[in-house]
């Protein structure tokens, strides 16, 4: 993931980086008192799409839904899809 120090520079894997400077760091190692985090590549990527786009996404895999369903539901169904 991204980060990007805080107000002290932060010593990480044998480079020091200055207040405001972003790198890359391992989740296990963040410490969000010292960075905070800019980007977490972790992040379930049918969670970046619009409702439309997941309904569209799940009738083209075949995958029902109620009409009405929450953002969370359609993330959920697709993120549990078998992948192609």
């Amino acid at each position: 993931m991204i980060v990007k120090v805080k107000e002290v520079p932060v010593r990480y894997n044998g480079q020091t980086y200055s207040p405001n400077e972003e790198f890359e760091m391992d989740k296990a190692h963040v410490n969000e008192n010292i960075v905070e985090v800019v980007e977490d590549d972790e992040v379930n990527p049918f969670e970046k799409m619009t409702k439309d786009q997941l309904k569209a996404e799940l009738d083209r895999l075949e995958i029902s839904y109620e009409a009405d369903a929450k953002k969370e539901v359609l993330v959920k169904a697709l993120s549990e899809a078998p992948t192609e």
